[in-house]
């Protein structure tokens, strides 16, 4: 993708963020502040976006999306909002980082690759149909159950249950379900590397952090 495209995309996506933090149009100095770019540069890109259709220039200067310009925006929005989600949830990184790298990355993602990446994190946890996985962590406290994120290397534990209807549904698909057997294997900075099954997982600490276990006699 040429840094043209980026440029668009970048520019495309200022205009509807700034109108939905401000409730106002955003102008050509607001944009240019946003962006971190000079106030000329955006006025000549926001004359190019309004000959292709995408953005709409009043006479007093505020910028609009057009229909095209909404539906071009949509798109890059649904790839940021899939990189974040699976760069924090599924590998654990922080929010800022996840943030920032699926600033870059949008712009290069095929749809494919993110209409995969959505099927794969979960698109409606909401509607998740793994409910039954997720027990009551009150009753787990009182039983004292712990965190896998808070197991040393060498312990075998049985899951009791995972928190986070989206992270229940990724999990089960690992194997990672309740009732399960684990034995810790590593046990490093920020991953955690488990045995189910004879078969070797890879997690974050983060995400080893919302499943609840007991430890195993």
């Amino acid at each position: 993708m040429s840094m043209e495209s980026v440029e668009r995309e970048d520019l495309l996506l200022a205009v509807s963020r700034l109108k939905t933090r401000t409730g106002n149009e955003p102008a050509a100095p607001d944009l240019a502040d946003f962006l971190k770019r000079s106030t000329a540069d955006i006025s000549d890109m926001l004359v190019i976006l309004q000959e292709r259709g995408e953005v709409i220039i009043a006479d007093d200067g505020t910028v609009s999306l057009s229909s095209a310009g909404e539906s071009a925006a949509c798109v890059v929005m649904k790839k940021h909002k899939v990189l974040e989600t699976f760069f924090e949830e599924m590998l654990g990184m922080d929010r800022a980082i996840a943030h920032q790298q699926a600033c870059t990355l949008e712009h290069h993602a095929s749809e494919e690759t993110i209409s995969r990446l959505d099927d794969f994190i979960g698109a409606k946890p909401s509607t998740c149909k793994l409910g039954r996985f997720i027990h009551d962590l009150h009753s787990c406290q009182t039983c004292g159950c712990q965190m896998l994120s808070e197991c040393q290397e060498g312990d075998t534990v049985r899951i009791t249950a995972v928190k986070g209807c989206g992270r229940a549904a990724r999990l089960a698909d690992l194997g990672l379900i309740p009732g399960v057997q684990v034995f810790i294997r590593r046990r490093l900075a920020k991953t955690f590397l488990v045995q189910v099954k004879e078969c070797d997982i890879a997690i974050s600490a983060d995400i080893a952090s919302s499943v609840l276990i007991e430890r195993c006699r």
